[in-house]
């Protein structure tokens, strides 16, 4: 995550889904797991939070958030959706780290507390490893160890995919996560994508939880979002990818 994405179009996408999802699931907190990087001279995150057709409240959120470009201020999205929950932000100052040591400590020093319907979000730079190079700007599946073994039943996991490449589908994309995810037990999944563009993958520890998220993405399509929805009962008729 860097904070020149802070209100673009991804940035719309993201935060009207997740409010979506955290208020549908009655979670009272959304955990969000920033692994901040440091800005880059790329044109990326200059598109308009209008060319996702985001609520008129998360645009304006957006806009807000274009022009600060501080990370505190995302904890004011309940305020402008008008609900009850709250983001707690997870060591927003750190410059997250490649190495092992970094990693270990940072994922095990976040809050595990036996909390009711608890939504964490997990928010790197692209989103998974890749088959090859791994670096900062992904986060790794010994990553989702660490959280799984801390977590409760009750917590879902989402998690920050970016479109690796236009011609690699993402239907794809999830197969290759899924496989890597194999040693993680128990997981279920699902996930949720917008174009070529951006996807959320949803980590739960008992398939009903999974089901409901899915119930959850279903509703939010129909909500006339353009959206794809994957269905965990599609990959799990295949043992070998762990799902």
């Amino acid at each position: 995550m860097k904070l020149q994405y802070l209100g673009d179009s991804k940035d719309a996408f993201k935060w009207d889904y997740l409010d979506f999802l955290v208020n549908e699931f009655g979670a009272p907190i959304l955990d969000v797991i920033p692994m901040m990087t440091l800005p880059d001279a790329s044109t990326q995150g200059t598109t308009s939070p209008s060319q996702f057709p985001a609520s008129a409240k998360v645009e304006a959120f957006c806009r807000h958030l274009q022009r600060n470009r501080e990370l505190a201020e995302i904890s004011k999205l309940p305020r402008y959706m008008g609900r009850e929950y709250k983001i707690r932000l997870h060591k927003p100052n750190i410059e997250f780290q490649n190495s092992s040591e970094f990693r270990v400590q940072y994922f095990s020093d976040i809050p595990f507390e036996n909390s009711r319907n608890r939504v964490l979000f997990l928010d790197p730079d692209i989103g998974f490893q890749p088959p090859k190079t791994v670096n900062e700007k992904h986060i790794k599946y010994s990553d989702i160890s660490t959280i799984w073994g801390k977590i409760t039943d009750r917590t879902l996991v989402c998690v920050f995919q970016h479109g690796r490449q236009m011609h690699y589908p993402f239907e794809d994309h999830y197969r290759e996560i899924s496989r890597g995810l194999k040693y993680v037990r128990p997981l279920h999944s699902t996930a949720i994508y917008w174009s070529r563009k951006l996807m959320f993958v949803l980590l739960g520890k008992l398939p009903g939880q999974i089901k409901n998220a899915h119930i959850i993405n279903e509703a939010y399509q129909q909500k006339q979002r353009p959206v794809q929805l994957i269905s965990n009962q599609i990959l799990s008729q295949r043992e070998d990818i762990g799902c």
